[in-house]
């Protein structure tokens, strides 16, 4: 909240923290911020936004008058917008701290939100710090995030092979996207050795999650006969198990063999 407004609106700012706070710092959490990962952030120069007054808004209105005629505006205007952002400020405050006590959960929200710029500046350095705690604790998404931040030079030198180190943690524990991912790195020779066996393996235990890209991989797979014995009808189930999530690749491939 900018000084300006605090210099009109003094009295009915506090009334308002006073309406939101009681009077005191909350014990609890605001009830609109259930879940970190969504949050948009309304920016200050908003909340400070007024109405000039016109010479016919004001005719022959004292100065008082005028400044309360401003005052009652720029608070009617403002009122939920001073809300949201205290309300946003301390939940983003409350997840700092819960993240610095530890929180696995909170501290890869806390990446995610430094990844997406969701109500904090973007900063991928930062996003890789939290992350990386969260991934050490054993968080499979946290682990799966950390990789790709390896993979895309987000945060950190790119690196192949630590990308795949935290790909393989997290699909370990069954995170399909980090299967997809692995079985990528093992056809490509991405940060290990180029495997078709290790990178049909993987892609299998994604697909069978309903990961249609993993699925429309596996496919592919068939029809070339890498990693697993050449089979086009085998190739038809997975191509349409991927199509029929709307994968566009999956869907061509399968018109193709129409």
């Amino acid at each position: 909240i900018t000084p300006r407004l605090f210099t009109l609106a003094s009295t009915s700012t506090s009334n308002i923290l006073k309406d939101y706070f009681g009077g005191e710092r909350p014990s609890t959490l605001p009830q609109d911020t259930s879940d970190p990962r969504i949050f948009s952030r309304t920016h200050s120069s908003a909340v400070s936004s007024t109405h000039s007054l016109q010479t016919s808004d004001s005719g022959d209105v004292s100065t008082s008058q005028s400044q309360s005629v401003m005052t009652s505006v720029i608070v009617s205007q403002s009122r939920d917008q001073i809300r949201k952002e205290l309300n946003q400020h301390y939940d983003f405050l409350i997840t700092l701290s819960t993240a610095q006590k530890g929180s696995s959960e909170t501290q890869f929200n806390l990446g995610v939100r430094y990844a997406l710029g969701e109500g904090v500046k973007q900063d991928y350095a930062q996003a890789v710090y939290w992350c990386r705690k969260a991934a050490k604790q054993g968080h499979a998404s946290a682990q799966f995030n950390l990789g790709c931040m390896y993979a895309k030079a987000q945060g950190v030198k790119q690196d192949d092979a630590q990308a795949v180190y935290w790909y393989r943690k997290a699909a370990e524990q069954g995170h399909a996207d980090a299967q997809c991912n692995l079985g990528f790195g093992y056809t490509h020779g991405l940060g290990v050795k180029i495997d078709r066996t290790e990178a049909a393996e993987w892609c299998r235990k994604a697909a069978e999650q309903g990961h249609a890209g993993a699925q429309c991989n596996l496919g592919l797979m068939y029809v070339l006969g890498e990693g697993v014995k050449q089979d086009y009808a085998q190739a038809l189930n997975w191509y349409r198990k991927a199509a029929e999530q709307n994968h566009a690749k999956a869907q061509v491939e399968l018109g193709w063999m129409y």
